[in-house]
């Protein structure tokens, strides 16, 4: 009995060291790669009209690869609005500029105070340099109550090269 105690044991030790190694390597692996991470905070979590656009300007390394441009919005849970658009423009160091429009949805994660949406899936920082980037709400011309922190993130996605080589793993 106590043999097949101890074969059983080892048996659910080797299958759960199996199983963590699995977790771990894949959690690891998909790891994402921030290079710029910059976050405004509103004065008593008033996002006010006169302040609608604002504006992170930022030293982004050259890259080889898409870059995501995700904004994170830390806010109160029973904020107005169900959605918020805001208009994102990246001005590169040469002066060209990009916009996008993207929207917090709030209904999504009610329970949540932090919500955050994908600016651009692909965006690529072929200069090193200065990069502004302009957040401009598009929510009426009264103040937003309720918005403690904007976050501007960008994050490098994995070439093509580095995609083989995390599916090979």
């Amino acid at each position: 009995m106590k043999r097949i105690l101890k074969i059983n044991v080892i048996n659910y030790l080797v299958i759960l060291l199996i199983f963590s190694s699995l977790f771990f390597g894949c959690s690891l692996g998909n790891k994402e790669k921030v290079i710029m991470e910059k976050t405004l905070t509103f004065e008593n979590n008033n996002w006010d009209f006169p302040h609608q656009t604002v504006n992170f300007i930022e030293e982004i390394p050259e890259t080889n690869a898409p870059c995501k441009i995700v904004l994170e919005l830390n806010h109160d849970l029973n904020i107005e609005p169900t959605t918020l658009p805001i208009t994102v423009t990246i001005t590169s160091p040469d002066g060209s500029e990009t916009s996008r429009r993207a929207s917090f949805n709030f209904l999504e994660n009610v329970n949540d105070s932090i919500t955050s949406c994908v600016a651009f899936k692909e965006k690529y920082f072929n200069t090193e340099g200065r990069y502004k980037f302009g957040l401009y709400r598009k929510y009426s011309k009264y103040d937003l109550y309720g918005v403690k922190s904007i976050t501007v993130k960008v994050i490098k996605q994995p070439t093509d090269k580095e995609k083989s080589k995390l599916n090979q793993n």
